[in-house]
């Protein structure tokens, strides 16, 4: 990105450092480093980079694990539907594909996606070598190019999330014990702030979304907007739409996005131009009344009986499930 000097501060007051000690790392992993993430593509990426990145500086071998778990159940649904991201992205190398509905990773593993540092290492210097990171695995990539985007002055990543400012896992009747909550605010921002950064870029957009239905629905009063995933055919899988948004997305000239999640990471360190957060274009009054939304909709659920009830259940519900896989891992852990 161009201008990573003006994305650093930002990615501090986001909190996306994480500090780890060298004699950690060596000591819990010592043949090799362990990587794995079974969530979205953007935050297995991450985590992807911080191994790869790790294993350069500490001179190891690495490997990452790469779930290929696809059903309603999984936290990467749907995205997961395909097992071609080494063909879509062949730079990415030493993956080992398992499915995390019959198998464990050791817990010996790095799982973080958020830019991890070791002690005495300089921030916008493991910046630059993210960047370096992420470009070489989208190098020589099998998703088709256009042109067409670089003409665009404006893109606009949208994340959605839920109205009170939580991240909930959506469960089914089948797998009711899924349940789970989030802070994840900044992660993805209420509609009102897309629709004003719209409102105050008065030019030509592109957009794309982790939810195109309901991005059509925010900005449906502004003529300005081109929707991503009307460049690509549907046949192809979420996978590929998924890359194929955020490679024609970094072309555009100035990009609009959240540095909390996964996929704007990557986003961020794919692009070779400018890169802001929604905060820039925001105005104090729209935020103290989204904000004051955000928090009424909280304060209502914790004191409603009926509310706090149905969390606390579903909450403590969710950890027999957390129990037995722990339980299970213990066991299998005994029998090596």
């Amino acid at each position: 990105m161009k201008n990573i000097h003006d994305i650093f501060p930002l990615l501090e007051k986001h909190k996306m450092f994480v500090f780890v000690k060298r004699k950690d790392l060596l000591n819990k992993n010592n043949s090799q480093l362990v990587g794995w993430r079974n969530d979205g593509i953007g935050s297995r990426l991450c985590a992807y980079v911080n191994v790869l990145r790790l294993s350069k500086k500490l001179k190891k071998n690495f490997i990452f694990y790469w779930d290929l778990r696809s059903d309603e159940g999984s936290p990467s649904y749907p995205q997961n539907k395909t097992t071609k991201i080494d063909f879509y992205l062949p730079n990415l190398k030493k993956l080992k594909f398992y499915n995390s509905k019959n198998e464990t990773i050791t817990k010996n593993s790095i799982i973080e996606w958020k830019i991890m540092i070791l002690e005495g290492e300089d921030k916008k210097e493991v910046l630059k070598e993210w960047c370096k990171i992420v470009s070489l695995l989208f190098k020589n990539n099998n998703i088709k190019k256009q042109k067409i985007f670089k003409k665009y002055q404006y893109g606009l990543h949208v994340r959605m999330g839920d109205l009170d400012a939580f991240n909930h896992r959506k469960y089914s009747k089948k797998n009711y014990f899924s349940y789970r909550e989030n802070f994840n605010l900044g992660k993805w921002y209420p509609e009102v702030f897309w629709q004003d950064i719209a409102k105050s870029i008065n030019k030509k957009i592109l957009i794309s979304s982790s939810d195109y239905k309901i991005a059509k629905k925010i900005f449906k009063k502004t003529h300005n907007i081109s929707y991503m995933n009307n460049f690509v055919s549907k046949k192809n899988d979420e996978t590929y739409r998924f890359l194929y948004d955020i490679i024609s997305m970094a072309q555009v000239k100035n990009i609009v996005c959240s540095i909390s999640s996964g996929t704007g990471l990557i986003l961020s360190f794919l692009t070779t131009n400018k890169v802001y957060t929604p905060e820039k274009f925001l105005k104090n009054e729209n935020i103290f009344f989204e904000f004051y939304k955000i928090y009424y909709t909280i304060f209502l659920k914790h004191n409603t009986a009926s509310s706090l009830l149905q969390h606390n259940l579903q909450y403590f519900l969710s950890k027999i499930i957390t129990l037995n896989n722990t339980f299970n891992e213990y066991l299998k852990q005994i029998k090596k």
